[in-house]
């Protein structure tokens, strides 16, 4: 199985910082700018029968749909054993729903140490 990271944030620098920290980390990863870009690629690589990705880090406010916490669903629907990292600056009115459903979250601006520990310690 081929391990890659799933990065999805509608802000492009965010994207770029995030690259850089898997390709520090030696990870293959994706990107999509958006909820939708991102459905769109896991239902790709679904129909193309090619391997999932390992995680999914995701931005969960976002100004396109889906988002939130049915971004997290849909996330859930495809590809249900690919555990997500939540990274956003507007933590607040997910907190609940986030513990609830047991998955880690990151408020921008994080630091990239804890970031790359969660990440290997979901991928390994």
């Amino acid at each position: 199985m081929n391990k890659y990271i799933l990065f999805v944030d509608d802000n492009e620098d965010v994207l770029g910082i995030n690259s850089k920290i898997a390709e520090k980390a030696n990870y293959t990863f994706m990107t999509a700018k958006n909820g939708n870009e991102a459905i769109r690629l896991l239902e790709d690589i679904l129909s193309e029968k090619r391997d999932l990705p390992s995680l999914i880090v995701s931005e969960i406010k976002m100004v396109s749909k889906p988002k939130g916490i049915e971004l997290i669903n849909k996330y859930r629907e495809l590809c249900p054993n690919t555990p997500i990292i939540v990274v956003t600056s507007l933590i607040d009115g997910y907190l609940e729903d986030l513990n609830r459903m047991k998955i880690p979250y990151f408020e921008k601006p994080y630091k990239v140490s804890p970031l790359i520990n969660k990440i290997n310690d979901m991928i390994e």
